[in-house]
């Protein structure tokens, strides 16, 4: 199982990632790498509270354009800021989705996306995410 602490805890697996990038699912014995299923990586959405949840020098001018603001995140009644972050395209050394028994192959050699074992690891991904409270858009991003 998923360890914390080096104790097993009551979770059936842990979501992980960079904004912009994959997103990750693993339950201990493999890890799931879920790329977005266009090149241009649509619709990535950037939700925030105030401008300066960003370092300001890594961010976009027209990060803070037109951002909507509304409750969009289940989780909580704050209102919110959402914008696009439409610059960030697809990088080419992730373009694919991944998957690896971390069990027997840590080194993550053998890629087993596209087996039949894919599948179990799409679902649990999709449920992770909607634990997690996950926006729509991301859902449609990767292609779930």
């Amino acid at each position: 199982g998923v360890l914390e602490n080096n104790d097993p805890v009551k979770r059936q697996a842990a979501i992980y990632g960079w904004f912009g990038m994959p997103v990750n699912v693993t339950d201990g014995k493999f890890t799931y790498f879920r790329a977005a299923t266009r090149k241009e990586n649509d619709p990535l959405l950037a939700h925030y509270q105030i401008p300066t949840t960003y370092n300001m020098h890594d961010v976009l001018p027209a990060f803070f354009q037109d951002p909507e603001i509304g409750q969009f995140l289940p989780r909580t009644d704050q209102p919110v800021f959402r914008c696009n972050w439409n610059y960030m395209k697809r990088w080419s050394t992730v373009e694919k989705s991944q998957l690896y028994n971390i069990k027997e192959d840590p080194g993550q050699l053998n890629d087993l996306a596209g087996s039949e074992i894919e599948k179990d690891y799409i679902e649990l991904l999709k449920e992770t995410m909607k634990k997690m409270d996950a926006p729509p858009s991301q859902f449609k991003r990767l292609g779930l």
